[in-house]
């Protein structure tokens, strides 16, 4: 059973990130990277779209980025399962967001060495 939690917690945790990275590609009509993470960090100064708090948003002083490094790319298989009813997902702020499960992504072998 505790096998089962950790594979649902990652897949829950990927299914949450491939969706936001999706509608957030989609959203700033780009895949460009540096176009994306300038429309990120626009969404996150602004008032009205941040998760930040009152209290956080005067210290925030944009979002922090690795380098970009081709070596950590993986090359994966994507089956659409956006027929999939919708679930909530707390977040790392204690609120909770509805999410719907996009996708499952299965990484092709030697992709990830």
């Amino acid at each position: 059973m505790r096998k089962n939690i950790k594979k649902l917690i990652l897949l829950s945790i990927c299914v949450a990130v491939f969706a936001f990275t999706a509608n957030a590609q989609d959203f700033y009509g780009t895949t460009d990277l540096k176009k994306f993470r300038g429309g990120y960090d626009k969404e996150m100064r602004d008032k009205a779209t941040t998760p930040l708090t009152e209290e956080d948003f005067p210290f925030f002083k944009g979002v922090d980025y690795f380098p970009t490094n081709k070596a950590y790319r993986v090359k994966a298989n994507f089956a659409d399962t956006s027929e999939q009813k919708s679930f909530n997902f707390p977040t790392s702020n204690g609120n909770i967001k509805t999410y719907v499960k996009v996708g499952v992504l299965s990484l092709l072998p030697d992709s990830a060495k």
